[in-house]
């Protein structure tokens, strides 16, 4: 075979290893990303009003004012705003910011709503129309005194829709309550807005409350402290075996650690369900059933960590099912079922990393898992993942730590389940060798091959040819080379006509 041939033939493989090299290449990145992209079906959100910065209930109360009052504008209230406050042993009375009335209870024993309504004496601001049966229309705020709300002696307590009423235990106080029945009453029949006033329960300071086998009905608004069911400020505590339904948000904390939301039904809430935020911590979210909230059934927003979330089932709910936003990070999303919601199964969003995610069953989502900016995640293993739009969005789910079902269309896993040896094992040794060979070993051969054709192993067959043009001298095995410039053939002496 001459050189000739067995460059053109080095060249060919050469080239046939390139191509190889960037199909590998192509199915590396094709693989590692992605397969095929369905897209998701569309819906309504539920619209949120922007955060403003406001006073407390309490100081509102104190003033005298409208609750819609902010930090520069004050609203003179439509109606009195009347206030109970109890400090210790003493009882006080105010309306539209004046004390009216104190009062003097024995100390050490529990306070109750039968005896403190005997001593407010005050049918307007509350009373008892049956036994165990409590009606208030000014807001009770509970100060330095255990509380206790329990049947048979309290049954069901119906806060009056009007400004400036609601029930606050705070200020190293401590409640129970079992077997009770909180609502709000007098409102208007249907859902009037996010920014009409309705009565709310609030735990704030540090107050440690239990509550169970309650129900909480229609509570809560779009404004600060003032969301539902809130623990606030390191409040702490449980919340067992009750039922929220109506509420604007179902169970909202903030700056809250170490309390335990267990085995309740939360439903009907006008945005989320269940909503721990802003740098609450310690949080156990286990075996409740949330299902048919407005927005998101279970949101950890804002700096929510080492909480737990698990055993709970999810259903239904008009936005995700499980949402982490906002660097809610180190906590444990396990063992949940989640499946009907509108949006996401499993969402984590802005910098919410170094979660475990494990033995989660996710059907019949939008997106099952999704993430945005959220990438690292401590562990995503054992989750079932079926009949979802799409089965991930975001980040890598391993298809051999997690069971991805027969019924799974759209989106389809990253990567696909066994290819994740082919990936690390054949594909990438292959796709570098092929680098290898393109890069560096054709030129190698190329130059032996030039060096065999034109005597000198330093020069290229184009750099020869260079060399000639110039008329350059070079080295060769036999000694100092010069090309002389061709002048076109010689004349030749012979003539033909001889």
């Amino acid at each position: 075979m001459t050189t000739i041939a067995v460059r053109k033939t080095v060249s060919q493989i050469t080239l046939w290893l390139s191509v190889i090299g960037l199909a590998l290449a192509v199915i590396w990145v094709g693989v590692g990303m992605s397969s095929s992209v369905a897209t998701v079906r569309p819906f309504a959100v539920v619209p949120r009003a922007p955060y403003m910065v406001a006073p407390t209930p309490l100081q509102d109360d104190l003033r005298g004012v409208s609750p819609i009052t902010t930090l520069t504008v004050a609203h003179p209230a439509a109606v009195p705003i009347r206030c109970i406050i109890v400090n210790g042993t003493a009882v006080s009375l105010r309306q539209n910011g004046r004390l009216v009335a104190r009062r003097f209870m024995p100390k050490g024993r529990e306070l109750t709503l039968h005896e403190l309504t005997v001593l407010v004496n005050e049918p307007e601001w509350m009373r008892e129309t049956a036994q165990g049966h409590f009606v208030l229309g000014a807001a009770l705020v509970v100060e330095k005194r255990h509380f206790v709300a329990s049947s048979p002696k309290t049954r069901t307590v119906d806060l009056l829709s009007r400004p400036g009423v609601f029930l606050d235990i705070t200020e190293r106080a401590t409640a129970a309550f079992e077997g009770v029945t909180v609502r709000s009453i007098g409102g208007p029949r249907r859902w009037a807005g996010a920014l009409a006033p309705r009565p709310f329960v609030l735990f704030d300071g540090a107050v440690m409350v239990t509550v169970s086998r309650c129900t909480f009905v229609n509570l809560g608004w779009d404004w600060t402290h003032s969301y539902g069911v809130s623990w606030f400020d390191g409040a702490h505590g449980t919340f067992t075996n009750s039922v929220v339904r109506g509420n604007f948000i179902g169970l909202y904390t903030q700056r809250t650690h170490g309390l335990t939301i267990s085995n309740n039904l939360v439903t009907s809430s006008r945005l989320y369900g269940i909503d721990p935020h802003t740098f609450s911590s310690s949080i156990v979210i286990r075996n409740n059933v949330v299902m048919g909230n407005a927005a998101h059934g279970i949101v950890l927003a804002r700096h929510v960590t080492h909480s737990v979330v698990e055993g709970n089932r999810v259903e239904g709910n008009g936005e995700s099912g499980i949402v982490l936003y906002d660097h809610s990070s180190r906590n444990i999303v396990t063992t949940n079922r989640v499946f009907g919601n509108r949006g996401d199964g499993l969402e984590f969003l802005i910098h919410s990393t170094l979660n475990v995610v494990t033995g989660n069953v996710l059907l019949s989502n939008q997106i099952a898992v999704n993430a945005v900016q959220s990438v690292q995640q401590a562990a995503v293993r054992q989750n079932i993942v079926d009949h979802n739009q799409r089965a991930v969005q975001g980040i890598a789910l391993d298809t051999e730590a997690n069971h991805i079902g027969s019924g799974q269309e759209g989106f389809r896993v990253v990567p696909p389940a066994g290819w994740s040896w082919l990936l690390s094992k054949v594909l990438g040794p292959l796709w570098g060798v092929a680098v290898v060979v393109t890069v560096f070993v054709r030129r190698r051969i190329l130059r032996r091959l030039s060096s065999k054709r034109t005597g000198n192993p330093r020069m290229t067959y184009r750099e020869l040819l260079v060399a000639a043009e110039r008329n350059e001298e070079l080295r060769h095995p036999i000694g100092p080379v010069r090309f002389v410039p061709f002048s076109g053939p010689a004349h030749d002496t012979h003539d033909e006509s001889d």
